[in-house]
């Protein structure tokens, strides 16, 4: 009976990818705790939004989902054309690192608008979990921008391994990102 030889790449991990599945299991547990908050804050109150505040405008959240959808779509074409064409592959990633910008710019533009509405964090328990909720998004994106920038660096070594791990991870925690945004819109936005 032989015995076959097994590539060790076969059966095993990489370090990279477990540590990444670590994060992402973590991010998920910390975003998971969030709409946990707001849900239970949401469904203790007889009616939405609680006395004495008024519904937030839904122009910022709507421009902010729309920079977050098409920075997932140029993001996409990134990833799908990095190998075949860096000059052209470039151009989308600079264009969802604007876009993620934007996204920030249209949250900051959120921000001031609640607060000069009376929905600051000093004002109660439900623009608190509102601002804190995308804060803490926010802060992610920032990562994220300075994810996708950490790729621009490496933009031309498109055969080699490390970049492509390097264009899936960061790709994947974008997209997370972008379902979060999608989620936290209809939850606390639209619901």
């Amino acid at each position: 009976m032989a015995i076959k030889s097994m590539n060790i790449n076969q059966t095993m991990k990489h370090p990279k990818e477990i540590a990444f599945t670590i994060l992402m299991v973590s991010w998920v547990m910390l975003f998971a705790a969030l709409f946990l908050a707001y849900a239970l804050l949401r469904f203790k109150e007889a009616q939405w939004p609680p006395m004495g505040f008024e519904v937030v405008s839904l122009k910022w959240p709507i421009v902010s989902t729309i920079f977050v959808g098409l920075s997932s779509y140029t993001l996409f074409l990134f990833s799908k054309n990095f190998k075949s064409n860096v000059k052209k592959a470039k151009k989308y990633l600079y264009s969802t690192i604007f876009l993620g910008i934007g996204f920030l710019v249209s949250q900051k533009l959120l921000w001031n608008e609640m607060n000069a509405t009376g929905l600051d964090v000093g004002s109660g328990t439900f623009a608190s979990i509102i601002q804190a909720f995308s804060w803490v998004h926010a802060a992610h994106i920032v990562m994220g921008i300075i994810g996708l920038t950490w790729l621009l660096s490496f933009a031309t070594k498109s055969d080699d391994l490390d970049f492509n791990f390097r264009v899936k991870h960061v790709s994947k925690f974008w997209h997370f990102l972008d379902i979060v945004w999608i989620l936290m819109f209809v939850t606390m936005f639209l619901i």
